[in-house]
């Protein structure tokens, strides 16, 4: 937490301010000392904790903070994680494009076992995609490619703009995507942007929410998901309604096949494999 929040504050200039919330979700440990003597430091942090300091959880943090966001984006920045210098800057002056969201590359810290193999099929393959599509010379619309998978890796790379995601539902059918169940919203109203400088450093630790899952678990959320999904999009304003609407109709396996071999083609069959194996086995 301290690397986290230091490598934040450091970058704070006149020239270039910014405010800093810290969402303390209940913790039993020494977080809201640390946070507490950064608040005394700089004046631009401040400290937001649920009633009686409780646990409520990742969808109800976020939506503590960003009830209290009043300026026009935000950014997120998970408390594992940290960021690079002048990586604010960079996002700074990229807020100036016509796009409503913006996210850029990250570089992972420590991966082992699973992670690496999760990382390798999925963060580079993202990256060259949003190459090839321009999207860090211009916006684009991802409105639908954003359906087929999550195309940002981690809540640490994204800003937004505050009113687009203050208008978004936060019940995603699974709490623990409810990063993609935002995007989707926001991407059918907005350009994206994407940043192919390394601003964030990333780590996953143990207890992390996408940790390993039981297959047929995946499966049963994954098409709750797409369901939650669907219905969302047929109440919505978005182009091409109908087209993004029968590609949600199709049966579970059939985007999970297509996602298959785009990352076969990029890592290869047996890493693939290794990363499936390791991430849906208990």
């Amino acid at each position: 937490l301290n690397e986290n929040l230091e490598s934040l504050c450091r970058q704070w200039t006149i020239e270039a301010p910014f405010n800093i919330i810290v969402v303390d979700d209940g913790s039993i440990d020494d977080s809201i000392n640390i946070i507490n003597s950064f608040s005394k430091k700089y004046k631009f942090l401040s400290l937001l904790t649920h009633p009686g300091n409780k646990n409520k959880g990742l969808i109800n943090s976020m939506k503590l903070a960003i009830n209290a966001v009043e300026t026009p984006w935000v950014a997120f920045l998970e408390s594992d994680d940290f960021c690079k210098t002048r990586s604010v800057e960079s996002l700074l002056k990229k807020i100036k494009d016509e796009a409503g969201l913006i996210f850029c590359n990250i570089e992972p810290i420590g991966l082992k076992n699973d992670d690496s193999n999760w990382f390798l099929t999925y963060v580079p393959r993202i990256c060259k995609k949003m190459l090839e599509l321009r999207a860090n010379v211009q916006p684009i619309n991802l409105d639908f490619l954003i359906l087929t998978e999550n195309l940002i890796p981690t809540f640490s790379c994204t800003a937004v703009k505050t009113k687009l995601i203050k208008e978004a539902d936060f019940n995603s059918p699974v709490p623990e995507w409810i990063d993609w169940y935002l995007w989707i919203q926001i991407c059918q109203k907005t350009k994206v942007s994407f940043i192919s400088e390394k601003l964030i450093c990333w780590r996953q630790h143990d207890d992390s929410l996408n940790r390993k899952k039981n297959i047929f678990q995946y499966l049963r959320k994954y098409s709750l998901f797409r369901r939650k999904v669907r219905q969302l999009l047929v109440q919505s304003e978005t182009d091409n309604k109908c087209y993004k609407i029968a590609y949600l109709y199709l049966p579970t396996f059939v985007p999970l096949f297509i996602r298959f071999i785009k990352m076969s083609r990029f890592s290869g069959f047996k890493s693939v494999l290794n990363k499936l194996i390791g991430r849906l086995r208990k």
